[in-house]
Order: C-alpha cells, then sequence, then structure tokens
C-alpha cells in the first residue's frame, strides 16, 4: 500500500518520548493521583511508545511494560467510569489482545480464558452500544475462530452486524464515503470463506466505489495528489483481485509514470511509488527479475542521493536488495552491498547500542 507519510520509529527518539512520558506518569500521579484522566491517557501513550520501541529494535520484554500500563489503565477505568463504558471496553480489549497474542505466540495456557474475555467485553459491548457496534464485532471475531458449538451463531452474528453497520453507513455517509468503504471491506473479510458468492459481488461493488473515488480526486485534486494516489492504489488491487487478475501491476506502472511525468524523477512521492512497485509488483526481493533487480541498483543510488541516508524508503530499498542477494545465496554480494552503502543505523548497530542500557521502569 502507498504510505507517503510512514516512518519508521528510530530507536534513540523513542527511548527519549518513553522516558519522558514515565517521568510524566510519576508526577501525575502525584499531582492528580493515578484514576485521573490525564495520568491514565499519559498511559496509552506510554503504551504507543513501548509498541514504536519494539518496532525499532528494542529487544527487551516490552510485551510485559505495555501488559502493566495496560492494566493499570483498566482498573483505573473501571474506578471512574464503571465496566459498561466504551472508554474501558476500549483498553480492556486492548488488554486482552495483548494478552491472547502473547499466549499463542509462546503457547502458554489460559488461551480459552482469554477468548472467554472477548466474549464478555463483546457481550457487554453489545448490550450497551448495540450488536452492530465496531468495539462489539471486533471482540466477538476474536472469538469466531475458536472451537465449540457456539462458533457458527458467533460467525453468523458478526455477519449479520457488518451487514448492518453497512446500510447504515451507506443511508447516512452515502456509498462511497471512505468510512462505508472500509465498512464494506470488514464485511468482505467475513465473506470469504463461508459466501463465495456474497464475496464476488461485494467484491465488485467496493472496486466500484474506490473506482468512483479516485475518479473524483483526480478530477478535483489531479492524479497524483496523495490523496488520489492512495484511491488509485487501492482501486487497482481490487481490480486485480475482483474484476481482472494480473491487470494491478499495469495499473499501477499507469501511477508511477503519472508521478514521473508531474513530478519529476526525484520526487519523494515519485521515489516512493517506484519502491511500491518493485516491492508488491516486481517481485523484491524473493522473485525479482534480472530487469527488476537491475532498477533496483539503478534507484538506490538515486534514493541516496535524494532522500539521504536516514530516510525509510532508502533504508528499505537497501535492505530489500541485501535480502534478494541472501536468498540468492550470495551472501558475500549482499555484504558488498551494505558496505557500498553504509548508514548511521550500522554505525548504531555496531556500538551495540550502548545509549539504551539505561532500564526502562514501568509507573
Amino acid at each position: 500500500m502507498l504510505d507517503f507519510d510512514h516512518r519508521m520509529p528510530r530507536r534513540p527518539e523513542v527511548l527519549a518520548v518513553v522516558r519522558g512520558l514515565e517521568e510524566t506518569i510519576a508526577a501525575q500521579g502525584r499531582l492528580f493521583g493515578p484514576d485521573d484522566p490525564r495520568t491514565v491517557g499519559s498511559r496509552l501513550r506510554l503504551v504507543e511508545a513501548y509498541e514504536d520501541l519494539a518496532i525499532a529494535g528494542d529487544d527487551r520484554d516490552l510485551d510485559a511494560l505495555m501488559e502493566a500500563e495496560l492494566a493499570k489503565a483498566v482498573d483505573s477505568r473501571l474506578r471512574t467510569l464503571g465496566s459498561d463504558h466504551p472508554d474501558t471496553l476500549d483498553v480492556q480489549f486492548d488488554l486482552t489482545l495483548l494478552r491472547f497474542r502473547r499466549a499463542v505466540q509462546y503457547g502458554l495456557p489460559g488461551q480459552d480464558e482469554l477468548v472467554d474475555e472477548f466474549r464478555s467485553i463483546g457481550d457487554t459491548s453489545a448490550r450497551t452500544l448495540g450488536a452492530a457496534h465496531r468495539m462489539t464485532l471486533k471482540a466477538w471475531a476474536q472469538c469466531a475462530f475458536s472451537s465449540g458449538p457456539e462458533r457458527s451463531a458467533l460467525k453468523a452474528k458478526i455477519v449479520q452486524g457488518w451487514e448492518e453497520l453497512l446500510a447504515d453507513h451507506e443511508q447516512r455517509l452515502g456509498p462511497d464515503d471512505p468510512e462505508t468503504l472500509e465498512t464494506m471491506e470488514r464485511l468482505l473479510a467475513q465473506y470469504r470463506d463461508d459466501h463465495p458468492e456474497a464475496a464476488r459481488r461485494l467484491g465488485e461493488r467496493l472496486t466500484a466505489g474506490w473506482g468512483r473515488v479516485a475518479a473524483a480526486r483526480t478530477a478535483e485534486l489531479g492524479p497524483v495528489h496523495p490523496e488520489t494516489a492512495t484511491a488509485r492504489d487501492q482501486h487497482l488491487r481490487l481490480v486485480d483481485e475482483w474484476i481482472t487478475p494480473g491487470a494491478g501491476e499495469h495499473l499501477f506502472e499507469e501511477l508511477v509514470a503519472d508521478h514521473l511525468r508531474l513530478l519529476g524523477p526525484d520526487h519523494p512521492r515519485t521515489l516512493h511509488t517506484q519502491l511500491v512497485l518493485l516491492r508488491y509488483w516486481k517481485g523484491l526481493p524473493a522473485y525479482a527479475t534480472p530487469e527488476t533487480l537491475a532498477l533496483a541498483e539503478q534507484l538506490l543510488d538515486r534514493f541516496l542521493e535524494v532522500l539521504g541516508p536516514h530516510h525509510d524508503d532508502f533504508l528499505m530499498l537497501r535492505y530489500h536488495l541485501m535480502s534478494h542477494h541472501a536468498i540468492k545465496g550470495s551472501l558475500e554480494a549482499a555484504l558488498d552491498l551494505k558496505r557500498r552503502y553504509p548508514t548511521p543505523d550500522d554505525e548504531e548497530q555496531d556500538d551495540n547500542d550502548e545509549d539504551g542500557a539505561t532500564h526502562l521502569e514501568t509507573r
């Protein structure tokens, strides 16, 4: 997917955010108490910072730190808002999901109990917010793949809920509103396995909707505006899946050509679309043809010159080229590319992240 605004978290920057939030939570706890909305809000931002730290490559047990903060946030919400409040349910869901994913990953006991917790969250949400509410449906969805006699009935309730929510959005927001289309995509995911004909019809409707959005944005904003490009990308992927298999690559090449024509070869958004073309449509790293590999190597110099060694797109293209050589059994070629295109991240890794030795405390 095109994502012009994405930026991978940088570990030193995230560490600074984490330490600042830990100090903020300690201060707010003293001034306002642990259940004050400001304290709870800082806890939830700290959980997000821990997630960024995990993405940035920190190897500590960040799941345990996130779980501790979420558990404290749940306790605060229960004391101040009660068990039926949407904000309480939201944090309870995040905590249960974290515990469930960890249990599945490491084969830990208690998975059935966590599924029961999802069911309880979904049932409470259905009672207070309605069966056709996103919180209800995403909580029930965590139970739908478990074994047991209730599985079929639960899946039917989830499908019915998304159908009702889609009908509501189409009536209130219109058929081409992004929220309507996102809801249609959620329903499509439910149809895929058990309702293939309904999935095909809905896939065609979703494709047509994104086609209209892409056309409207092209007329209003131009063919390479970020919002237009995102809609075109969404539409062509759906065309490739539901209308004309194999057409997506050609349509994305047209999107790249428009960027080259209107923005020029050195514009960052042009470079980003070329990276997406290489990764998602041209098979880099595992299945790249010699022509694709030559284009990627040619673009790497331009990425470095235009974007610099810190930019995520340069780092991603470099990584995929190195991975290609490693997959093909040429480790020396991968290391040679790493030597020819050094980055500050290499130096940080070689220094073994000395600044990261500070212990992260849970408050």
